[in-house]
């Protein structure tokens, strides 16, 4: 899966998601189900976006991918948790 963010006329940040040739708007439930199922996850920038934003959008990616994965070691939540 290939998360491309663009930004719109508005100044919003756009999310397009790639699977293979396809393309489809953006779903948290489909990442989360792509990351429970550990299927790699990348990430494709237009000029727009920003460093910083670069920077916190991975960041999210990593947060979720942290919560939603069973072997997580630590304080975080996890969804696995009884």
């Amino acid at each position: 899966m290939t998360l491309k963010f663009d930004r719109t006329k508005d100044g919003d940040i756009s999310i397009i998601v790639y699977t293979g040739t396809n393309s489809h708007s953006f779903s948290y439930t489909e990442l989360i189900g792509s990351l429970m199922d550990n299927e790699i996850i990348e990430t494709d920038y237009s000029a727009e976006i920003t460093a910083e934003e670069k920077v916190q959008i991975e960041s999210l990616i990593s947060e979720i991918r942290g919560i939603v994965t069973p072997d997580l070691k630590g304080d975080e939540p996890n969804l696995f948790d009884a």
